[in-house]
């Protein structure tokens, strides 16, 4: 746009403005060039910028693609290196045995995209080709895979073939295909990085699952109870059998309470036997045969 409009008689240091559009810039194709520009009337009539015209940016006048990258599409399938204008963008691809550094965690996968910005500079020039490994298993991506677990060695990417040992967190162990543990299961497992280009972790089915507490087997509780275990974490109310209390050896105590299923497979508070006083006998009574 010209402010004021095109055709307006200037007086001596009058001044018109000259915005150009996105990607336009007043006077030159390149960043140096800004995209509004201010002409002053001067004595002879004419204006201190002699070119006040719009042109469309340039971000570089070639561009070559990254190491252990291929070109996949181009602006109007040109080849590299090209000049790259305003909103151009280049789509590149890793070569055999590389990925994107930019590859989401559990995928090889990830295109290198640069673009020319209407601040005339390229963008996406970091992300780079590295060697395909898997990431990291502490990442939020592989948190189903990992769910119990707390502990991973080594902790950073992993080569193709190459393992990780899986600590599984207090209060898990690590089982396969089978939905409750016990404390007698591992305490982890090791995690192996698919060979070829894969990017996937496989562990032979093992995961870290909650411990359970038994509870017909617990000692002193009433055989009677309804469910077999309460997985860790979980409550349960029981029944202490005869002789035992809730939690206390005092014989006032209930039999009655709610436990929690702890880290060892045992309710907290359990079932504790009665503990009776020192026997006292009554006044003048033999204290032998």
């Amino acid at each position: 746009t010209v402010s004021p409009p095109v055709g307006t008689r200037m007086l001596f240091g009058g001044e018109v403005t000259v915005s150009c559009p996105f990607c336009y810039r007043s006077g030159g194709s390149d960043r140096t060039f800004r995209r509004e520009r201010v002409a002053t009337c001067q004595s002879d009539c004419t204006f201190d910028q002699l070119d006040l015209g719009c042109q469309y940016l340039q971000c570089r006048p070639d561009y070559d693609n990254p190491p252990f990258s291929v070109v996949l599409s181009t602006p109007g399938n040109r080849s590299l290196p090209i000049g790259l204008q305003c909103m151009d963008r280049v789509v590149m691809g890793c070569v055999e045995g590389k990925m994107s550094s930019l590859a989401p965690p559990g995928s090889c996968e990830g295109p290198l995209e640069v673009m020319c910005n209407d601040h005339g500079t390229i963008e996406g020039l970091d992300p780079t080709c590295l060697d395909v490994s898997c990431a990291s298993l502490g990442e939020a991506a592989f948190a189903a895979f990992t769910r119990g677990s707390s502990k991973f060695e080594p902790s950073g990417r992993v080569a193709p073939g190459g393992t990780v040992d899986v600590t599984c967190a207090p209060g898990y162990r690590a089982l396969a295909n089978i939905d409750h543990s016990t404390c007698t299961d591992p305490t982890g497992y090791v995690a192996r990085c698919r060979e070829g280009r894969s990017c996937q972790y496989e562990s032979s089915g093992f995961k870290c699952v909650e411990v359970t507490c038994p509870l017909p087997l617990q000692t002193g509780l009433d055989p009677s109870l309804q469910y077999p275990f309460v997985v860790y974490g979980g409550q349960a109310a029981i029944t202490c059998a005869p002789g035992y209390r809730h939690g206390t050896q005092v014989a006032s105590g209930s039999r009655m309470g709610t436990s929690v299923c702890g880290t060892e497979c045992l309710l907290d508070p359990g079932c504790l036997p009665v503990l009776c006083g020192p026997y006292t006998p009554p006044p003048h009574a033999p204290l032998g045969a």
